[in-house]
């Protein structure tokens, strides 16, 4: 499991002026054969 943290700081007019983000995200993977990886993010 992964927290991304965003924070953008833009001119006054901006709409990104002081704006934070907490975006979660899960890492899934799946071995089907010994040398082959399936990865997914969601």
């Amino acid at each position: 499991m992964e927290l991304n943290t965003e924070y953008n700081f833009g001119e006054e007019a901006s709409f990104a002026n002081n704006t934070f983000v907490l975006a979660p995200g899960v890492f899934m993977s799946y071995f089907p054969r010994d040398k082959t990886t399936v990865l997914g993010f969601v």
